[in-house]
């Protein structure tokens, strides 16, 4: 198998969970069984676990020595390791060995004995942690916790689970779902008539005929937003904008990314939808020898015309000015609303923002597969949480 196709299919693969097995030590785990579940975890011939998820919650862990060790013996791709459970043990600090694990997006360290909010500064340089959970610590007690947020001091682009109970509720309204947000039908349906580059949504919406078309005006009564802020912008960029609009208002599949917002014209938007590496790359080499004055488009503008105009001193600059990498392009437009997926278009892995309309929509596998996953992590959560509190039950009225 090469590494391309362990990428493309290890996501899918069961967690190798040694969880609530009484380990002291890491080097336990290699002659420990792991768990079993409904569904056995893939090896390579070499005999060496095909997954990117490593459960070792609800243990007697102390420290994390040999950890690189045997998870080289363990894992046929160690370093593709994307989430850790390392809740409910007895950990103090927060290893520097967890910063070698450059693709890990989720990471369990709740109910454990950190005591030191600066250890969480560790993981700053770790790109692509998403999700942190830290509540159970003593660190809870340090002034600041919960003030200084730790959101900021990681960058992390997603989100920081720093509540208990609250976190653990899975959303269950994951597809086939529209957002509750300013031009967006309350749920999706056929829509025969929807306009141009909005078409390929017509067999189930979220947007309306009028909507569809509102999308490809200039100041058009949808946002008031005007394209040529900084002269005319070039029709093979404008393409992509009109796309990106055609996707937020009609697709119905964008569930699995809705977070809930307060904003007088919105109550949802989303966050760290993972485009199709493909997408995102046209559409910034589309754009390069455009122009704009900012780099966030969703605030900072001058209204005061009726339509968004450069705020003083913002000079116009061609797009690669502000924009000099695709991820800077499409993450930071929209305030993160998307995420570069180094997947392509067809893995199933990744939104697309252009598809052939006499096709099936792609985007309905990639939302169940996101949704599945999320649905997944909830109840790992939830069941750990249970467990949890049922041993501190047994101890307190023995």
């Amino acid at each position: 198998m090469s590494r391309r196709d362990y990428m493309n299919t290890s996501v899918q693969e069961p967690p190798l969970d040694y969880s609530f097995k009484s380990i002291h030590v890491i080097q336990d785990l290699v002659s420990e069984e792991p768990r079993t579940g409904l569904r056995p975890v893939k090896h390579s011939k070499s005999g060496k676990s095909l997954t990117q998820s490593l459960w070792l919650n609800n243990n007697v862990l102390n420290d994390l020595k040999d950890f690189s060790q045997v998870t080289s013996q363990l894992l046929q791709h160690p370093e593709n390791l994307a989430w850790i459970d390392l809740s409910f043990n007895d950990l103090t600090s927060i290893d520097p060995v967890l910063t070698t694990f450059f693709n890990l997006s989720v990471l369990y360290l709740h109910g454990n004995s950190i005591q030191r909010l600066g250890e969480v500064n560790k993981l700053s340089v770790l790109p692509r942690l998403r999700s942190l959970t830290l509540h159970g610590n003593p660190i809870e007690e340090e002034k600041g916790y919960r003030q200084t947020g730790l959101r900021t001091r990681l960058l992390i682009k997603n989100t920081v689970y720093m509540s208990g109970l609250r976190s653990l509720q899975p959303r269950t309204d994951l597809l086939n779902v529209c957002m509750n947000a300013k031009h967006h039908k309350e749920t999706p349906g056929p829509e025969d008539n929807l306009h141009s580059q909005c078409s390929p949504w017509k067999r189930n919406a979220c947007c309306t005929s009028n909507t569809s078309k509102a999308a490809h005006e200039d100041i058009s009564y949808l946002y008031r937003f005007n394209w040529d802020h900084c002269g005319k912008m070039e029709s093979k960029c404008k393409r992509h904008f009109i796309q990106d609009t055609c996707l937020y208002e009609c697709s119905p599949n964008l569930g699995p990314w809705i977070q809930q917002v307060t904003g007088s014209w919105r109550k949802e938007r989303v966050l760290n939808v993972p485009l199709c590496q493909e997408d995102c790359e046209q559409w910034w080499k589309d754009c390069r020898t455009s122009f704009t004055c900012k780099n966030n488009w969703h605030e900072g503008w001058d209204w005061t015309s009726g339509y968004n105009q450069c705020p003083t001193r913002a000079p116009c600059r061609p797009f690669i000015f502000y924009f000099p990498t695709p991820a800077a392009l499409c993450e930071e437009i929209w305030s993160h609303s998307y995420k570069l997926s180094h997947y392509s278009r067809g893995s199933g892995r990744c939104i697309q923002m252009w598809f052939d309309s006499s096709k099936e929509n792609p985007n309905e596998e990639v939302a169940r597969f996101y949704a599945e996953a999320m649905s997944g992590a909830g109840l790992h959560r939830t069941w750990s949480l249970v467990c949890s509190l049922s041993l501190m039950l047994l101890w307190v009225f023995s």
